[in-house]
């Protein structure tokens, strides 16, 4: 058996995980750092592959309208304070300079979690017309339809985010992921610029260095799309060698 775990810190500090680890003793995780600090090392019995999961079925195009000259950020997910710095997004659109023709695509249905209060907080502040988002469900289709529109893509991950520490080690986002999926470069935070974060981003430290990349279009690097063939090799030589 061969298992695919979205945090490696559990293998020892979970109880249960390690309980599964008595029978599951080859995992693929999602992110390449995620190998990197794997908590088991080449003389352990448990080992570890990184296998890349950015690849999609076909789906329908749906279409969407953008007006010439606005830049879109995705923010894929429901609202949870939790996973994203909400905060830091409403003092962004407050800043001085904040440009009028950004607008952050919510790619996640609004009346879940912290949605609905974090909606009313931009209605406050009267920058609506910033944000686009979705009161329901969002379907692949659309959601899909949306991130190939979208310029970049938001993690909101901060030092202040809840497990920040875990997803430069142990955990991967799912805007990560995305990032490749759909060749959407990243603005990041500037605790994800280290040698080992091998994704398309710029880093920022404060409101202002965003804001002078978004007034400027600053180029990014598209990531790289992935090799369905190579990924495939890979995932089935480390089967065939459990």
């Amino acid at each position: 058996m061969a298992g695919i775990i979205h945090n490696t810190k559990k293998l020892k500090a979970s109880f249960g995980q390690k309980l599964i680890s008595r029978k599951v003793k080859s995992y693929f995780v999602l992110a390449s750092y995620m190998q990197k600090f794997f908590p088991y090392g080449d003389e352990d019995k448990i080992k570890s592959e990184f296998i890349n999961c950015s690849y999609l079925p076909q789906l329908e195009e749906i279409e969407i309208k953008k007006q010439s000259g606005e830049i879109w950020l995705g923010i894929p997910g429901s609202i949870e304070y939790k996973r994203r710095d909400y905060e830091f997004l409403l003092e962004l659109v407050k800043s001085d300079g904040f440009p009028n023709h950004v607008c952050f695509i919510l790619l996640g249905n609004s009346l879940k979690g912290q949605g609905p209060e974090f909606i009313s907080n931009l209605k406050k502040l009267n920058v609506e017309n910033n944000f686009k988002w979705f009161e329901g469900y969002v379907s692949d289709e659309l959601f899909a339809s949306y991130m190939g529109k979208v310029d970049y893509l938001f993690p909101l991950i901060h030092p202040v985010t809840a497990s920040a520490e875990d997803y430069l080690k142990y955990k991967v986002s799912g805007t990560f992921i995305q990032s490749r999926t759909y060749q959407k470069p990243m603005i990041c935070h500037q605790i994800f610029n280290t040698d080992y974060f091998d994704y398309s981003a710029i880093f920022y430290d404060s409101e202002k260095e965003i804001i002078e990349y978004l007034k400027q279009k600053t180029p990014i690097q598209k990531p790289e799309k992935p090799v369905f063939e190579e990924d495939r090799k890979k995932y089935q030589d480390f089967l065939v060698h459990i």
